[in-house]
């Protein structure tokens, strides 16, 4: 009884970034993200590991319910360039209050 969400869980957990047989396997944008995971434009997180994929699957625990937390527009300045940082409150103190971020869309609207 796996939902699509479990199944995104396991393949990221269980997948290897660096295999030991994968000679045509390079990419030079590798790069560890916030819980210590590998990730690469063209590999996302690697090879799935289908063994370890199943094993996990054994034992796991559904993931947590899906939280949708819409944010208020925030204005950029138009003058700014390059990167530019948003602090979101992730609705906390609400029932949609975000923990953990698996998915963040930004619409952006640029003139008028």
């Amino acid at each position: 009884n796996l939902t699509w969400r479990d199944m995104q869980h396991l393949v990221v957990l269980t997948s290897q970034p660096h295999p030991p047989d994968a000679r045509n396997y390079v990419a030079s944008d590798w790069t560890r993200n916030a819980i210590g995971l590998e990730h690469s434009h063209g590999f996302g997180f690697g090879l799935m590991h289908t063994a370890g994929l199943v094993n996990l699957a054994r034992h796991w625990r559904h993931a947590p319910e899906m939280r949708t937390c819409l944010e208020r527009p925030h204005k950029i300045d138009e003058n700014s360039a390059g990167t530019f940082k948003v602090t979101a409150s992730a609705c906390r103190g609400t029932a949609n209050e975000v923990r953990h971020a698996e998915n963040v869309v930004a619409i952006i609207t640029v003139g008028g």
